[in-house]
């Protein structure tokens, strides 16, 4: 077997990227026997049998367990050679026929992993957008049944807007609050359509910069007409 301090000093050695050669001459100089230097190096003998090209099967199992789990292939290596397995048993324990599956598992699983992040993304996106557009909506009808009320004035009998019967004008809040009850499904339709229609549009449309100004400057004019519908239906 090969002694450990031997193992260890030719894997320094190769990660610092010295070759086998000057490995040998190096060890040679502090006092390893050429047989040490041949078996530490992998180097057959005349005389002695070649070492088995065949990869150890624990080894073997136990690669393949770890690319399996997703660990990538260098921390793989630097744990065996931390546990003094020689580079040509570690290498033939990287079969070339299981790399390309198991790259592809890797990349399969990342490929899982984005998609899952980019559907919850478009939730997110969607649902904020619903909110959103709901609340404006809103506004937008409860504006209109402020500017809609109309009540006869006790005085003088006349059909006038804005009108209070009431100290706390309740009679108006309850008839704005039936409007925009009576338009709920309305308001949400819209909400929900449109939300689909720009998250759809952000997710298939390769100028999703482009798509988002859009959107923003339209929402803009829209508060800007709220504004105004608002001013009007104040105005005495």
């Amino acid at each position: 077997m090969v002694d450990s301090n031997l193992t260890r000093y030719i894997q320094d050695g190769i990660k610092k990227g010295y070759t086998k050669e000057e490995l040998k001459k190096i060890l040679k100089e502090n006092g390893w026997s050429d047989e040490e230097i041949a078996e530490g190096l992998g180097i057959p003998q005349e005389g002695r049998p070649v070492p088995s090209q065949e990869p150890d099967l624990n080894l073997s199992s136990f690669v393949n367990k770890a690319l399996e789990k997703g660990i990538s292939e260098d921390k793989i290596r630097k744990v065996l050679a931390s546990k003094n397995w020689p580079v040509e048993k570690i290498e033939m324990a990287f079969p070339k026929s299981s790399k390309p599956a198991n790259t592809e598992k890797i990349k399969n699983k990342e490929k899982k992993k984005a998609g899952a992040r980019k559907i919850i993304s478009y939730m997110g996106i969607f649902i904020i957008i619903s909110i959103v557009l709901s609340l404006s909506i809103g506004v937008f009808f409860y504006i209109q049944a402020l500017s809609g009320y109309e009540v006869t004035d006790p005085n003088t009998g006349e059909l006038v807007k804005g009108y209070c019967l009431q100290e706390d004008c309740q009679n108006m809040k309850n008839y704005i609050y039936d409007s925009i009850y009576g338009k709920m499904f309305l308001i949400l339709s819209i909400a929900l359509g449109v939300s689909l229609i720009l998250t759809l549009l952000h997710a298939l449309t390769p100028k999703k910069e482009l798509i988002i100004w859009i959107a923003n400057i339209l929402f803009f004019l829209f508060i800007i007409y709220l504004l105004i519908m608002w001013f009007m239906a104040n105005a005495p």
